[in-house]
């Protein structure tokens, strides 16, 4: 089995360089690599977080994804090929939701990196982004044997929009 140690800890510091430079990096919904969407979760915008990071560390976005997914850091729906969902989300509750593909990443693996390499004490606390309560019937499979999304991360959005003409 390969040893993802050495490809998480480069991840892990460059994550932290940058949000020692700007810490707008994570948590900005809209300008953001990643925000936090409940204690256990960070919402990533795909395939800008994979491309993101691959910048910052000079790896590919396909190594950045293996990484996530073989670690257990990325979540995926019944296989590792289905880590991306759209979603609806929005951050204000006067805005019109927006379309979004993303995906799930555990919050201990931004966090974990932070607190060691940009040496922060208290982590990040929950954005005000927040993903249409009319979009969890399609999220549950991401959350098998996973602790499930808490209520903080849903917003009532209404009816979905009608498509235009």
């Amino acid at each position: 089995m390969k040893d993802y140690s050495q490809t998480l800890n480069l991840m892990h510091k460059h994550i932290a360089g940058r949000f020692q430079q700007d810490d707008t990096v994570i948590n900005v919904p809209g300008t953001s690599f990643a925000c936090k969407i409940d204690p256990h979760y960070y919402l990533a915008p795909q395939p800008g977080f994979e491309k993101t990071v691959s910048a910052w560390t000079g790896l590919m976005p396909g190594m950045v994804r293996t990484t996530l997914l073989k670690t257990g850091n990325l979540l995926f729906a019944q296989s590792e090929d289905n880590h991306i969902v759209t979603v609806s989300v929005k951050w204000t509750d006067s805005m019109t939701p927006v379309r979004l593909r993303a995906s799930f990443i555990l919050a201990d693996f931004i966090e974990n990196g932070l607190k060691l390499y940009a040496r922060i004490r208290d982590v990040p606390p929950v954005t005000d982004l927040k993903i249409c309560s009319r979009d969890w019937k399609r999220l549950e499979p991401f959350f098998l044997k996973k602790t499930p999304l808490s209520r903080v991360a849903f917003a009532d959005c209404g009816p979905p929009s009608k498509p235009v003409p």
